[in-house]
């Protein structure tokens, strides 16, 4: 459905010099929006059926050149929406001709992200992430709450202090290390630059700050330690297969989240006639 677009005197808003407000309305999908052109016409010098000034003077002149104008932008502004695949409706429009561009935040842009993991799982993401980002999520509206008493901010306003406040915070209320507040803001910064990816923002504010980590100290079994834990009679079975699963993870290196994926079909028989995995 194609935008309509229509120009008229606002009768109720005369003027003393005894003109009226020339009033732009467009419509579009049934709904309209109207906007003050700024302009002042006589209504002796009001064309109603071609909604243009009379006349060759330069007034006239100069008046309708504007109008046509305001037309021409509006028209422009619709067919870029058209052109973006988006939905849209009047007011975005409107918004638009007025020079007021539409608000995105980081709670949303949140979201954005956890739908593409959700709709992804198991094609290159997996449940586990999907959980670690809804508690950064409920972390950053903690925040939010706790320290700015709202729900959302706009990605407009993210600059070093919000995301200083937030490592504060993390570490202050929650008591996180450096390194689990490190992950809270890994995330942040990937939300970010989604919200960079789709033009919502120029650049990640995450460039201006610098988040830190700390090497951490890991405790090695020795070859001893490991015999004992594996000749360690067990009666519980349940407690039993947790011993060997956590010795398998010692002597091959698997990790737990690869381990929790082996199954049946990964196991072959090996060159040297035992079985082996794939």
């Amino acid at each position: 459905m194609r935008i309509t677009i229509a120009f008229l005197l606002k009768k109720s808003k005369k003027r003393e010099d005894r003109t009226y407000p020339v009033y732009v309305r467009f419509t579009f999908n049934g709904k309209r929006a109207e906007l003050s052109t700024k302009l002042f016409v006589d209504q002796n010098s009001w064309d109603i059926s071609k909604e243009r000034m009379t006349g060759s003077s330069s007034l006239a002149k100069t008046t309708n050149n504007r109008l046509d104008k305001v037309a021409s932008n509006i028209l422009d502004i619709y067919n870029q929406f058209e052109a973006g695949n988006k939905k849209f409706d009047v007011v975005d429009i409107k918004n638009k001709l007025c020079g007021i561009e539409e608000e995105h935040g980081i709670v949303e842009m949140f979201g954005v992200y956890m739908n593409t993991i959700e709709s992804n799982i198991g094609k290159g993401f997996s449940a586990t992430t999907l959980k670690h980002y809804k508690t950064s999520k409920n972390r950053l509206l903690n925040f939010l709450s706790d320290v700015y008493g709202k729900k959302e901010w706009n990605l407009s306003n993210i600059g070093y202090k919000f995301i200083n406040d937030f490592d504060v915070y993390l570490k202050s209320k929650y008591n996180n290390s450096v390194n689990t507040a490190w992950c809270y803001h890994k995330h942040m910064k990937k939300v970010l630059n989604i919200a960079v990816a789709m033009d919502y923002l120029s650049t990640n504010p995450y460039v201006k700050f610098q988040v830190k980590t700390e090497q951490p100290k890991r405790e090695f079994l020795t070859q001893k330690e490991l015999k004992r834990i594996r000749k360690k009679k067990i009666e519980i079975e349940r407690l039993a297969i947790v011993r060997d699963i956590f010795l398998f993870a010692c002597y091959t290196g698997l990790s737990y989240a690869d381990i929790s994926k082996l199954a049946k079909q990964h196991i072959r028989i090996g060159n040297d006639g035992k079985n082996g995995l794939l």
